[in-house]
């Protein structure tokens, strides 16, 4: 004998406060779909068809809907989807979901941001939501966007009053952010709203130079070179300077701007490339890699290095 198919509860049950729960399975995964896609007219059809005419109880039911695991409401979804005529709607229907929190204690403008959604960033804007949000390890939706290059996005938060000089629990400003990402013009963009944006470190003590020379971003060094004032033995909490940071991840043409700045000796640079753990390599005729040539040309330096054919870092 088959077996009778039994009808899903949004067919049986009256239109109670109780069918915000019961509503099937299948009706939630095809609005999240219709979200995804920005269909507004998909939504209306699948809340038509379980609520009718009962606005108030499909406004909750929206509210109740939550995606993955990190709880993302729908607002979320469309904020990462892109879906604005969504987020339009739900604006409409249910406003409280703009200032919604996810598991992470993300809100929709953290995803916006993270995502370069410029549009949708300057719609949650307009309709009054928190700027500076703080969502798990204090990132804000500005720390968000700065882990992007998109300069737009920056400028329209900082224009909705964002605070450029917030730190994350580690320590980290969306200057210091966006330094390691390699960012120049978001660098400069908010050097010129805060022009001692560079005057940063994190809780260990790593400056913004700490970061450029470590990551082997050549341009944001030139760039801090040239409007910051960092001292020359700026250390961290560990007593890593950043031409150390800069040697070890073998970054020569930064270590050419750092030289400069610390007005580093022959000897005490031949010194530090020791330390780090210089070993034997031939690279040309006179047993000198291309690299560290330049440092073992003095009298001096050639009699402490006479053991050592050329100089490359492990």
């Amino acid at each position: 004998k088959k077996k009778k198919k039994k009808l899903s509860l949004q067919y049986t049950a009256p239109r109670s406060h109780v069918m915000v729960y019961c509503s099937s399975h299948d009706a939630k995964q095809r609005l999240i779909e219709h979200v995804q896609r920005d269909s507004v007219d998909g939504m209306r059809l699948i809340l038509s068809k379980e609520y009718g005419n009962d606005v108030e109880q499909a406004a909750l039911y929206l509210r109740t809907i939550t995606h993955g695991k990190c709880g993302d409401t729908l607002a979320h979804v469309a904020c990462r989807c892109g879906s604005l005529n969504v987020l339009r709607f739900l604006c409409e229907e249910v406003k409280c979901l703009l200032e919604s929190q996810n598991y992470d204690g993300k809100r929709p403008l953290h995803e916006a941001a993270q995502l370069s959604r410029l549009d949708i960033v300057q719609f949650l804007i307009d309709q009054g939501c928190q700027i500076d949000p703080l969502k798990r390890a204090d990132w804000t939706p500005l720390m968000l966007a700065c882990t992007k290059s998109d300069l737009e996005v920056v400028q329209a938060l900082v224009a909705g009053g964002a605070n450029t000089r917030l730190r994350n629990k580690d320590g980290w400003t969306p200057f210091h952010i966006s330094c390691r990402e390699g960012h120049v013009h978001i660098m400069s963009c908010l050097l010129d709203i805060s022009p001692d944006a560079w005057n940063t470190s994190s809780r260990n003590k790593r400056t913004p130079l700490h970061t450029a020379a470590l990551h082997g971003q050549l341009q944001c060094v030139k760039l801090l070179l040239t409007r910051g004032r960092y001292p020359p033995d700026a250390a961290d909490n560990c007593g890593t300077t950043p031409f150390m940071d800069a040697a070890s991840a073998n970054q020569v043409a930064i270590l050419d701007c750092l030289a400069e700045l610390q007005k580093v000796g022959q000897d005490d640079m031949v010194e530090l490339l020791i330390d780090l753990g210089a070993v034997c390599s031939v690279r040309d005729k006179k047993g000198r890699t291309e690299r560290y040539a330049a440092v073992c040309h003095t009298p001096e330096i050639k009699e402490k290095t006479q053991d050592l054919t050329a100089f490359s870092l492990i």
